[in-house]
């Protein structure tokens, strides 16, 4: 698995579109790949001026952005041990489902307690963990159905520290990511030493 950081030029017309659309942001990620997100577990997320891209083989060009480092996670995790403590950082969809549809959950006490069990199902137990804020992004291919323009889905960026319960989950719950919108950018769990 690799980890890929990418700058971007702001003065660059197609990296703006990309980053004030999350649908065009996807298409420019995988262009890097030539193939279907799931072929290779593609995952991202923006951060700051850098574009960190997560993937099963390394990106096959640069497309709009420049390449500026890329780190072969495979060592890392296999030499992860259960009871390791690891800090996290996270940009997550909340949600849940009540009748049959999906709701953003409105407390933040409870996203909190969402983003815990999450991770408690993929081997991670959250020791600390902090809500940083929130943030809106535009999909324009997924017309929203109450007024025909696009999508807008709300995300929150968490940060804290998790004991690794079950090594085997956690890799494969590192590498497949956690929550939706997952194309957009999100769920991608970034490992911070």
């Amino acid at each position: 698995m690799f980890i890929t950081v990418y700058k971007y030029n702001i003065d660059m017309p197609a990296v703006c579109r990309a980053l004030t659309d999350a649908a065009e942001m996807h298409r420019q990620v995988q262009h890097l790949f030539n193939s279907a997100r799931q072929d290779f577990k593609v995952l991202y997320r923006l951060d700051q001026e850098y574009l960190l891209v997560q993937s099963d083989i390394k990106p096959m060009c640069d497309g709009i952005f420049e390449m500026v480092s890329q780190y072969d996670m495979d060592d890392r995790l296999e030499n992860v041990h259960e009871g390791e403590q690891i800090r996290f950082r996270i940009k997550a969809v909340p949600r849940v489902s009540e009748h049959g549809k999906k709701h953003y959950i409105s407390d933040e006490s409870r996203r909190i307690d969402w983003t815990k069990a999450q991770f408690d199902k993929r081997g991670m137990k959250v020791l600390v963990i902090r809500e940083k804020g929130k943030e809106n992004f535009k999909i324009s291919s997924k017309p929203n159905n109450a007024n025909g323009g696009p999508t807008c889905v709300s995300t929150w960026e968490y940060e804290g520290v998790m004991s690794i319960t079950n090594k085997e989950s956690f890799v494969i719950g590192y590498g497949q990511g956690i929550g939706s919108y997952k194309a957009y950018g999100c769920g991608m769990i970034c490992l911070c030493g």
